[in-house]
């Protein structure tokens, strides 16, 4: 990767083009990769949660990241596993579609765009996690933050999945209606 002109090798990467409900995304390849590691890695962290659940003993607070996720998610109601089942599955099938070279990705409707921009939701969730763990002095995986510019580097991915995937692929709020006039 190649810094831009402020420094921010994070910038730019992804361009999205539209054709109806079928979308493709012409990425840069390493962010393609890095996107991929990062799906693999979260997918990770939370089949542990859920090896954990499946051997019956859980431990009693999930990993920073998948405890975030469970926040950000578990509004309705739902329990840890109605929640962390479908995310690992979303996790998956996002990872099985991201193609092994090249930098192109082809989105077959709302619901190819729903899975990827959730699955870099996530992702995003976790790292912001992540980074917030570590501005505090805190560890992750048993590591303390190497430097202030890791920090930096973490901050600038999460900023890059959300401004390049996430938003790009949210449906669109639909603008308020005016109400109709009263019939006379």
């Amino acid at each position: 990767m190649t810094a831009e002109p402020d420094g921010n090798p994070f910038d730019g990467g992804v361009t999205w083009d539209r054709r109806g409900e079928h979308w493709v995304g012409v990425f840069h390849p390493g962010y393609l990769s890095l996107f991929r590691e990062h799906i693999a890695t979260l997918r990770g962290i939370i089949r542990r949660r859920l090896d954990q659940h499946a051997a019956g003993e859980p431990e009693r607070e999930p990993d920073p990241r998948v405890a975030a996720i469970l926040r950000l998610r578990g509004g309705d109601g739902l329990s840890e596993l109605e929640i962390l089942f479908p995310v690992v599955n979303r996790l998956a099938e996002v990872e099985a579609e991201v193609p092994g070279s090249g930098g192109v990705v082809e989105l077959r409707g709302w619901e190819d765009r729903y899975r990827w921009g959730s699955a870099a939701l996530d992702v995003c969730i976790a790292i912001t996690e992540w980074v917030q763990r570590w501005t505090c002095g805190e560890e992750v995986d048993g590591v303390r933050c190497p430097d202030p510019a890791a920090l930096v580097l973490w901050s600038r991915q999460c900023e890059w999945l959300n401004e390049h995937i996430v938003v790009p692929l949210r449906p669109p709020v639909a603008p308020p209606q005016p109400p109709d006039p009263p019939t006379p």
